[in-house]
Parts: C-alpha cells; sequence; structure tokens
C-alpha cells in the first residue's frame, strides 16, 4: 500500500471498524512490526510462516468467538443502561408519588382532635418514620444516577445546617454539641453527598439518645490534608453491641439490630461515602455511644 504500512491500515480500521478482530498472516518476522500489530493496531494473533492449517482454523475460531463476546457484552451493557434508567425514573416517580398522601396524612393529622394523645403520638412517629425512609430513597436515587460535581466545601456551614434541623426535629431533647473542625486546606466534594452523610450520622447522633438520661452529647470532629478528610461523629446514647456493629450497614439487618430504624438511612451513607471513594467504619458499644469514622478523598481539581 503506497505511503501506509501494514500496521498504519490496521490502526486506522481500528478507528473506523473498532468491532472487527484483526489478524496478520505474514512471512516477514520483524519483531518491531509485530510489537506495533499488538499494541498499537490491537491485533489479536500474529502468525507467521510456517503456519499449519490447524493453528490457522483454530485462530479463526477464536476470533470469531471473541468477536461474539464483544457483540453480546456491548448487547448486555445496553440492556443494563436501559434498566438503569427505568430503575431511576421508577425509583423517583416512587418518591413523589408517596410523598402526597403522606402530606395529606400530616395536615389531615394535625387537624383531628378525636384521636387520644397516645394514638396522636405513634401515628405521628410512623409518619416520620415513612418519611425519614423517602427521604433516604430519594438520597439513593441522588447517589447513583446524579453526576458527580466537586466544588469548594463549607464544611463548618453544613454541619451547622444539619445541626439546626436536627434540633427543630428534637424540640424536646436538650442535647450538648461539641464541634472540632480542623480543616488546613481547602476541601473539595460533592456538597449533595456530603450533605447526605452528615445528614445521617447527625441524625442517627439525635435519635438515639438515652431517653432515661439527662446527659445528651454528641461530637462533630474534621481533620484534612491535601488528600483527604476525616470525619467523626460521636455520641453517646444507645449504642449497639460490639459484635452487631457492622451489620448496621446492611440493608437486611438482624432483629437485634433493628432497634435503631427501619434500616436504610445508614445503608445510603455507606453507598454514598463509597461512590465518593470513601470508607466508614463504626466503634460502637451497647449503652454507652458510637463513633462513626469517615475517610473521604480531597476532590480537589487542581494538584
Amino acid at each position: 500500500m503506497d505511503g501506509e504500512t501494514g500496521v498504519e491500515f490496521l490502526e486506522r480500521m481500528k478507528k473506523s471498524h473498532p468491532d472487527i478482530v484483526r489478524i496478520i498472516i505474514t512471512g516477514y518476522t520483524d519483531h518491531d512490526a509485530m510489537n506495533d500489530a499488538i499494541n498499537i493496531a490491537h491485533v489479536f494473533r500474529f502468525i507467521t510462516k510456517p503456519w499449519k492449517e490447524i493453528d490457522l482454523t483454530k485462530t479463526i475460531e477464536s476470533a470469531i468467538e471473541l468477536y461474539d463476546q464483544r457483540n453480546n457484552l456491548k448487547s448486555t451493557n445496553k440492556a443494563l443502561n436501559t434498566t438503569y434508567d427505568e430503575l431511576s425514573k421508577f425509583l423517583y416517580n416512587t418518591v413523589h408519588d408517596m410523598r402526597i398522601p403522606l402530606q395529606i396524612m400530616k395536615k389531615q393529622l394535625g387537624g383531628n382532635s378525636e384521636l387520644n394523645d397516645q394514638t396522636m403520638d405513634l401515628l405521628s412517629k410512623q409518619i416520620k418514620e415513612l418519611d425519614d425512609y423517602l427521604d433516604n430513597l430519594f438520597d439513593y436515587h441522588q447517589t447513583y444516577w446524579k453526576p458527580m460535581n466537586p466544588e469548594l466545601i463549607s464544611l463548618k456551614e453544613i454541619v451547622d445546617d444539619r445541626v439546626s434541623k436536627q434540633r427543630e426535629e428534637f424540640p424536646n431533647l436538650e442535647i450538648s454539641i461539641h464541634k472540632k473542625l480542623s480543616l488546613d486546606v481547602p476541601f473539595y466534594s460533592d456538597k449533595s453527598k456530603l450533605e447526605v452523610i452528615l445528614s445521617n450520622l447527625i441524625s442517627n447522633g439525635f435519635k438515639y439518645q438515652k431517653q432515661d438520661s439527662n446527659d445528651h452529647e454528641l461530637w462533630i470532629e474534621a481533620l484534612s490534608d491535601a488528600n483527604q478528610i476525616e470525619i467523626k461523629v460521636t455520641d453517646n446514647g444507645i449504642g449497639i453491641a460490639e459484635r452487631h456493629a457492622e451489620q448496621i450497614f446492611a440493608l437486611n439487618k438482624d432483629e437485634r439490630v433493628k432497634s435503631r430504624g427501619l434500616g436504610i438511612g445508614l445503608f445510603v451513607t455507606q453507598k454514598t461515602i463509597e461512590a465518593l471513594s470513601g470508607s466508614i467504619s463504626v466503634e460502637s458499644f451497647e449503652n454507652e455511644g458510637s463513633t462513626f469514622t469517615v475517610h473521604l478523598p480531597n476532590l480537589n481539581p487542581v494538584r
């Protein structure tokens, strides 16, 4: 071919026909050309003289098998993407549709004077749990389908906002908040995902305080460097037996662990942290409290 080597031709074909499986059969044994064919043109096999018919047959059969595998993989990925899109729409619509009757129930319950206090408290608690569950479903949807959007984070602003919201949720709970946020360098992350993480961890610190105690405390600490941030949220609440601690991140929990609610909040928290390429661990002791430790990478776009 005038002005074009065989490797250059195959490289050009790779760009225009990427699904074709390329095989070179040649009477030459130029090792540099062989390396270029494999590394640049992504040639499947490089066959030199002397060759046998059985070897050629096996090579062609393997190439056809590889071609079929690639096509099957493309079809599978296309079907998976369609399923993901459908699941995303279904989850979003489900949360939205369930919100409407829930809001109606809240209004009707607030204006109902025929129910006794005990029944009102029970219904209010169940509605609140369902409302939280829908929040967590929405957060789960956002974690998997909303694109990552790193930005400069004001951790103090997020923490103060989450604490303020929890004080509104638990107006009768007298709890001391201790904050120590030491950020020596600018920290970048996805704000909405970080809000999900802190919201769930701080919410747990409020929810699972000891009801028979007047000593309620929550510590929120953060320490960062150029590479990552470490966040610790510690409470002195009911805790959980050490042998069951890791189960609290599971979607399907042991019955002995379900006392900490419907069970999706910390599952969503862990998945959100994983989406940010981070990690979470817990140290908890029954009737003493829990410490959640989160490590997240600094997503600073300029290093």
